[in-house]
């Protein structure tokens, strides 16, 4: 029977193979059988580097990393490690790069794993948001590898900036804005952005800045104290402040009356501590404004206060003097110009009875008349300064003067030579009753004749009066110098 051609040749294969497994040796056989190939290979990035982790692939000692710098070209050898871990440094960022591993056992070589890109890239921005009377405040956290940051609001392009914070002050109050941003870094063919952080949302609050519990300088005299009080309250943060006294007609700064206080980060501040640096006790007479200036955090400066006040001689009896005088009538004005029907008072008695006893009313005839003379030298003495706590009605006053003999002193004079010009004359009627008034030098007093129904008018000084009756005696209080 003759064979097939295709049996036949099947034959020989056969026989062939028989006689080569009989003629390879044993090493030979063994060759065959390398490491298993690596099949799951992981990345991680950074701006600059790729981390690959790759399975424990069975019988491998150690491995081989392939790079490529293009999908399809050639790879070359890069390292070799006995760790299924390897990173690969100094990397171009925003490039792509392929990698294949090869497992290595004594000499043994398995086939190359499947390739996996990697491309090198910044990380997503993390974004964050504060808002104040300011703005919007938004912070990015650092990004490693980054040039700079861009911000986005509500979609559009907002800002480029190298520093990691801005302050979005061009937004209205009470609006709400989404921000997004991303890092980006230069590269040799341009500019490499990181993926947008996530997204924000920010109301601008209404800016508020006041003074607190605060307490004006007043009007002073040379060498009073005063302790500055109060508190700055922003709802920003306070940056800076500068607090001090200005000279009202050179509108400069008073020297040694300025403190500037630049390590503020809060949104208090504390007037008080400014009273160890500025002392109103050294001022001289005249017009002075207390001047506060804040600087907030964008930058900006608010002036918060513009107090004017006045630093005044001391107070004496010729400053009590000087007031009668500017409140009375002159000496030797007719009586129908004084008197109450068709006369009336002076501008300067006006603003001071408002100033020393407010709009109190209640008092009768009295301020129909312009004042009774109780009243008309209460308001001078307070109105000068000196005491601000001198009362009306004539046993009241001698009370007064006899319980406060740190102000008042009885001087116990008896004859007019030895009265000084500020004192208060106190007449006492034998038929009851009394008339005060304030001596001005040269026999002169500034009184009011209620019973007359006069204003205040300077007059000579009398040790009688013709009605209700002669003196029965007379006291001069004197102000404590």
């Amino acid at each position: 029977m003759r064979r097939r051609p295709k049996q036949h040749i099947l034959g020989i294969v056969l026989a062939l193979l028989v006689a080569i497994s009989f003629a390879v040796p044993e090493t030979a056989s063994a060759l065959s059988l390398g490491p298993d190939p690596v099949t799951s290979i992981k990345t991680e990035t950074t701006y600059n580097s790729v981390t690959l982790h790759w399975n424990n692939a069975k019988d491998a000692k150690s491995y081989i990393v392939y790079r490529c710098g293009h999908r399809y070209g050639l790879y070359e050898e890069i390292a070799t490690v006995d760790k299924n871990t390897y990173t690969d440094p100094r990397l171009q960022t925003g490039k792509a790069y392929w990698y294949k591993i090869r497992s290595v056992n004594e000499g043994q070589r398995s086939r190359k794993s499947p390739r996996i890109a990697a491309v090198p890239a910044l990380s997503a921005p993390e974004l964050t948001a504060e808002t104040s009377g300011e703005g919007i405040s938004l912070l990015l956290g650092k990004v490693d590898g980054a040039d700079g940051y861009v911000i986005y609001r509500d979609g559009k392009y907002l800002t480029r900036l190298k520093k990691n914070f801005y302050l979005d002050a061009d937004v209205y109050a009470g609006k709400e804005h989404k921000y997004r941003a991303v890092a980006y870094r230069g590269v040799d063919r341009g500019i490499v952005a990181s993926p947008f952080s996530r997204t924000v949302r920010a109301v601008r609050q209404s800016l508020s800045i006041s003074l607190k519990k605060h307490e004006p300088v007043p009007d002073l005299h040379e060498g009073e104290s005063f302790e500055f009080k109060g508190e700055i309250k922003a709802n920003t943060d306070i940056r800076k402040v500068v607090i001090g006294i200005v000279d009202a007609e050179t509108d400069k700064w008073v020297s040694g009356m300025k403190y500037i206080d630049s390590g503020v980060t809060d949104n208090e501040y504390d007037l008080s501590a400014i009273n160890e640096k500025i002392s109103v006790e050294k001022l001289e007479q005249g017009n002075y404004i207390y001047r506060i200036i804040v600087r907030l955090k964008n930058g900006s400066e608010k002036t918060l206060l513009n107090q004017e006040f006045e630093i005044m001689r001391p107070p004496s009896g010729e400053l009590i003097a000087e007031k009668a005088v500017e409140c009375a009538w002159p000496y030797g004005t007719s009586r129908s110009k004084y008197k109450y029907h068709g006369g009336q008072r002076t501008d300067a008695y006006t603003a001071a009875l408002s100033q020393a006893y407010g709009s109190r009313s209640g008092w009768g005839q009295q301020t129909k008349a312009g004042a009774s003379c109780d009243v008309f030298v209460g308001t001078v003495i307070r109105a000068s300064g000196y005491d601000t706590d001198f009362p009306r009605g004539l046993d009241d006053v001698e009370s007064y003067c006899r319980k406060h003999p740190e102000k008042w002193e009885n001087t116990g004079i008896t004859s007019e030579s030895q009265m000084q010009p500020g004192d208060v004359v106190y007449q006492r009627f034998k038929s009851g009753g009394g008339h005060i008034s304030i001596y001005l030098g040269d026999g002169k007093v500034a009184n009011a004749h209620y019973v007359s129904k006069t204003y205040a008018v300077i007059e000579k000084f009398s040790s009688k009066v013709k009605s209700p009756g002669s003196v029965r005696k007379h006291i001069v209080y004197r102000a404590v110098q």
